[in-house]
């Protein structure tokens, strides 16, 4: 009987990871995987099979039959014959909800071309029994994405102008649900329907209408949403809402008591962004700033900031009060600023008469220490430096100031009834309204509105040039130096008991003998023949003596005369010696002879005597040495110390108290030595206020105003 090489009964195919179900994102990857074994069944006799076969993957898709790699409804597929399929950049709704499964087949290893069949030797196995074994179903779902086709564009409207924006967006798969719409404004969602004159409608639809009424230039963008995109939610571009204003033009009138015409600017918030008025520019201490908005009711926000304290020696005055308040200013309504110049150095802020804010002033320095800081709106004064330092006005609850004022005792103003004045060194406190002089005088009470009418001064003098608007602000008297005056400098004197040691210079003279030398040369010559004195020659040098020469033509002789009384010598005490240089004794030569040495007082006589015998000439030098003792005059240091009564008087001065700055209530001024305390912040009540702060301000007083959609 020939034998077989076949393995009889074949495999048994089985899973053993089917395909999941996944979910994905439009244009992300997904995978399915499914992993098959192939094994033999348990008999008897015992299958000798070896399952060197193999296993064979292809995938399908349900409806659409046997998947290849390459493209597939906008996607890409591999791994279509292996274990894992793999679907890059799936489109919805091309290719979502679609089942995919696997189906292995079980190659024997007779037909597998990997195995080598030898004839006798190599086995075959069969094929699997439930071949082809296909796998579970796994359903791929791909999310949508959404496509905005139309971007909103850039809208200019004026205020309360209707302006529209639109969007034109869709899920790539409509079968997955709707998109959903909601417009925003600087990030804040929109909500239909009309609050504080803003009218909006369309807020969650694709198309959005509003109306604002505040110019300005704000962000715009819709944020789309969908239940299942992979991409939600989705934002569109941000555009520029950007509202005109018709015009926001605030008129500023420059008033001072000196002049019946004011100085005037018109300025648009919008245009021209922001109004300053500086305290430097304004020299004059009556300068008032009448403000009003001409056109419309505008929005503004004020910045105040209080005048920085006087500094002394190293030390700093104290800072100003800083607040940043907001309100609307009434179309044709007055607001006026006082106290806005370089003396005062603090702003007020009236509403018509009444005082609606002000911040502090900041305390003088002293030598000793700073002064102490100015409070913003509801914010107190700080104290001053030193011992007896000022203290700062205290804070006064919003709308609570009283109707009657005390000037600060700095204030050289008298006080009119009910108002009175602080006593050195207290602060004052500021009136809740304007009492004025013209005004008062005609029966208006301070807070009571004038009507409509131009600006007038303290005196009634009309300023002829400003505008016939609503006013209330009365000139004239009024309470803003509120800040105390610091005590008064003082001296005082004291004996101080002292005895001081002093060097006398002096200088004295003594007499003093002391050994001298002093010697003198000169010269004999001989040039003549005996009895023949014509040629005489008489040199001297050396030491202060002088010679003179004698000549006795009859009697022969020849005598030198060596003065020595300018030598200063003791008359008793000196020797004098005669010395020939060319030869060891005068009388060596012939014809001379030294006749006598003779002292006569300070006078040296020398003779020489001619003989007869034939003398030829020659010249013979001589040198005269006198030895002896003179006095001298000796200068020598003499001084001395002396005790003596040194005591004085002593004036000490002690420095007075610096002055304390002004506000709704000012700061006391300080003690000796010491520093101001700040003037306090206050409002009425009437402003939003935005920022407030104890100084922060280290410069001169100003006001910035500018517009704002709040």
């Amino acid at each position: 009987m020939k034998q077989t090489t076949l393995d009889l009964n074949g495999p048994i195919l089985s899973y053993v990871q089917q395909p999941s179900s996944t979910s994905i994102v439009s244009a992300g990857v997904a995978k399915f995987v499914a992993i098959a074994t192939a094994t033999f069944p348990t008999q008897t006799p015992i299958n000798p099979a070896t399952n060197t076969g193999s296993l064979s993957y292809n995938w399908y898709a349900e409806g659409v039959g046997k998947l290849s790699n390459g493209d597939f409804r906008g996607s890409t597929l591999s791994g279509t014959a292996t274990t894992t399929l793999t679907i890059t950049n799936p489109v919805s709704p091309n290719i979502t909800s679609l089942n995919f499964y696997a189906g292995v087949d079980y190659v024997p290893s007779a037909y597998s071309s990997s195995s080598v069949v030898t004839v006798g030797t190599a086995r075959s196995t069969g094929n699997a029994i439930n071949e082809i074994l296909l796998s579970n179903s796994a359903s791929l779902v791909v999310f949508p994405k959404i496509i905005i086709t139309t971007q909103p564009s850039d809208v200019f409207v004026n205020e309360n102008t209707s302006a529209s924006f639109s969007v034109v967006a869709a899920p790539t798969d409509i079968t997955q649900g709707n998109l959903s719409y909601q417009w925003m404004l600087n990030d804040q969602n929109l909500v239909n329907g009309s609050s504080s004159g803003i009218v909006v409608s369309g807020a969650t639809t694709p198309n959005l209408l509003v109306t604002y009424p505040y110019p300005g230039i704000y962000s715009v963008k819709v944020k789309i949403t969908h239940p299942t995109s992979g991409d939600s939610p989705l934002f569109s571009n941000t555009v520029q809402f950007s509202v005109i204003a018709i015009t926001s033009n605030v008129v500023t009138e420059i008033i001072t008591s000196s002049s019946n015409t004011a100085s005037i600017q018109t300025q648009d918030l919008i245009v021209n962004n922001q109004i300053t008025l500086l305290a430097q520019n304004y020299t004059d201490p009556s300068t008032l700033v009448s403000l009003y908005a001409k056109d419309r009711n505008v929005n503004v926000e004020m910045e105040l900031y209080g005048g920085k304290g006087n500094n002394s020696g190293g030390y700093s005055g104290g800072q100003g009060g800083y607040s940043k308040i907001r309100f609307t200013m009434i179309k044709n309504e007055e607001y006026v600023i006082a106290g806005l110049n370089a003396s005062d150095n603090n702003p007020y802020v009236y509403r018509k008469g009444a005082l609606i804010a002000v911040v502090g002033k900041g305390g003088d320095a002293t030598q000793n220490g700073a002064g102490g800081v100015g409070g913003g709106i509801g914010i107190s004064g700080g104290t001053g430096a030193g011992r007896a330092g000022g203290t700062g006005g205290q804070a006064i609850t919003s709308g609570n100031l009283p109707a009657a004022g005390i000037f600060g005792s700095l204030s050289s103003s008298t006080a009119q009834s009910p108002d009175t004045k602080a006593s050195t060194p207290n602060g004052g406190r500021m009136a809740s309204c304007s009492k004025g002089t013209y005004w008062n005088q005609q029966g208006f009470s301070p807070c009571q509105d004038v009507g409509t009418s131009q600006f007038r001064l303290g005196n009634g003098t009309l300023i002829t040039n400003t505008g016939s608007i609503t006013r209330g602000y009365k000139a004239g008297y009024n309470i803003l130096q509120t800040g105390g005056s610091g005590v008064s400098a003082t001296t005082q004197s004291n004996f101080i008991s002292r005895t001081c040691t002093r060097t006398i210079p002096r200088t004295s003279y003594r007499t003093v003998s002391r050994s001298v030398t002093k010697r003198t040369s000169f010269n004999h010559v001989f040039n003549n023949v005996p009895g023949d004195f014509r040629t005489v020659s008489f040199t001297s040098s050396g030491d202060p003596m002088t010679g003179t020469v004698n000549i006795d033509s009859n009697g022969g002789n020849r005598s030198y005369t060596i003065n020595t009384s300018g030598l200063g010598l003791n008359s008793t005490n000196y020797s004098v010696s005669v010395t020939n240089t060319n030869q060891a004794a005068a009388g060596d030569f012939p014809g001379i002879a030294v006749n006598s040495i003779t002292q006569n007082g300070f006078s040296i006589n020398i003779t020489f005597r001619n003989l007869t015998n034939n003398a030829i000439g020659f010249c013979r030098d001589f040198t005269v040495t006198v030895n002896g003792t003179a006095d001298f005059s000796e200068a020598y240091d003499s001084s001395y110390t002396e005790n003596y009564d040194c005591s004085y008087t002593e004036t000490i001065t002690i420095s007075g108290g610096a002055n304390g700055g002004s506000g709704a209530t000012g700061g006391a001024g300080g003690g000796s030595e010491s520093a101001g305390g700040g003037g306090s912040g206050y409002s009425d009540g009437s402003v939003q206020v935005l920022e407030s702060t104890s100084g922060g301000n280290s410069g001169n007083a100003k006001i910035i105003i500018r517009a704002t959609n709040a």
